[in-house]
């Protein structure tokens, strides 16, 4: 069984991505955090397979989570998502993530995405 962490700190985008992973990976285990802090601690108790991450949070943003995530978890995937773009050129710096996803995402995309990273 593949295990996913969806954190953001919007709720409802969280439900959403969560919604739309375990309708098609019905064999995943679907975690949340709600901050990078959260994040952290779950990583701490639980082997986790991806990462899917908001990029804009507070107490501990999407770039330090994932920081954070490739230092002591090399082997865990990152998907960082960010509705924060400058015209074509995004101003997220995404050097750390596997993945790098466009907020609003549409439900397609995101399961696509994270089936790549599985």
């Amino acid at each position: 069984m593949k295990t996913l962490l969806v954190v953001d700190d919007v709720q409802p985008v969280r439900q959403l991505a969560k919604i739309i992973l375990q309708q098609s990976l019905t064999d995943a285990e679907i975690l949340e955090a709600a901050n990078g802090k959260e994040a952290v601690e779950v990583l701490k108790t639980r082997p986790v397979d991806v990462v899917l991450t908001d990029y804009q949070m507070p107490e501990m943003d999407g770039a330090e989570l994932c920081n954070y995530i490739k230092q002591h978890y090399p082997g865990t995937k990152v998907a960082l998502m960010s509705g924060i773009i400058s015209g074509t050129t995004n101003i997220v710096p995404i050097d750390k993530a596997d993945v790098f996803i466009n907020k609003p995402f549409h439900a397609q995309h995101l399961l696509a995405t994270i089936m790549g990273l599985l």
